[in-house]
């Protein structure tokens, strides 16, 4: 699934993470490498306020600065349309009113981050095997 990120509008949500941070952009990029998978692709686009629109790409991540007369809003609005059925992340409502009908789905910032919290959780604590397994493994192998 592509993640269209509104990356100041995720940031502002955080508590890690403060917008006065000077490294605030890195320390995003850092948190959502913790859900790299080959299933995944992020585009963390940011106000910019450069002269021309810069792109870094990363493994499972493209990092979008804007330029100054070009809001990061209106370059979401843009993309989608040339990428449709991505997953769109912003608590700006306008913003998802102007995407609706290009993406796959619409996420608040406050929903993403607890969408990430759940699947940490579900991966970080396996299921244990039940007692009556483990006596049939063990059983397996001393044979």
């Amino acid at each position: 699934m592509n993640y269209l990120v509104d990356g100041y509008n995720l940031i502002g949500t955080m508590t890690s993470i403060c917008l006065s941070d000077a490294d605030k952009e890195l320390k995003l990029r850092q948190f959502i490498k913790q859900y790299y998978s080959p299933f995944n692709y992020y585009y963390l686009i940011f106000d910019g306020n450069r002269d021309t629109i810069t792109v870094e790409q990363y493994t499972y991540t493209t990092v979008i600065f804007t330029t100054e007369d070009q809001s990061a809003d209106c370059y979401m609005a843009a993309f989608v349309q040339q990428k449709s059925g991505c997953t769109s992340v912003t608590n700006d409502r306008y913003l998802q009113k102007r995407v609706r009908r290009h993406c796959r789905q619409i996420l608040s910032a406050d929903a993403f981050l607890r969408l990430r919290q759940r699947r940490r959780e579900a991966v970080s604590s396996p299921v244990q095997p039940y007692s009556s397994e483990i006596r049939w493994l063990l059983g397996q192998f001393q044979a």
